[in-house]
């Protein structure tokens, strides 16, 4: 399980090679009652580090694990023999952490 806190992955460049977006992992747990309800997030941050995008995941093994050459790596394809990637240019309508399981860009709150 990923540690809980905010986890920076790298940066998204464009074809200048200038900084287009910073990525960071969000993990963090609220109680609930007696529950602790953990919730996961990628973040999209602006040169300026404005939150532009984030994308809402069910579980924390869905949060990519490394980002290079602007492509994310996700690790719960790992537990199952592969690895899935995604390549990140601009800000994706939807991340997909495995082929057929994919989240929808969520409101900015």
């Amino acid at each position: 399980m990923p540690r809980e806190g905010k986890h920076a992955l790298g940066c998204v460049y464009d074809r200048q090679g200038r900084t287009r977006y910073y990525v960071v992992t969000d993990f963090y747990r609220v109680r609930a009652a007696q529950q602790l309800h953990g919730h996961s997030r990628v973040l999209f941050l602006s040169p300026q580090h404005v939150v532009v995008a984030q994308y809402e995941l069910s579980l924390p093994e869905e949060l990519p694990y490394q980002l290079v050459q602007n492509t994310l790596f996700f690790g719960q394809a790992l537990a199952k023999g592969r690895q899935y990637q995604q390549r990140i240019d601009d800000l994706p309508l939807s991340l997909c952490v495995e082929p057929n399981n994919c989240y929808l860009k969520a409101a900015l709150k």
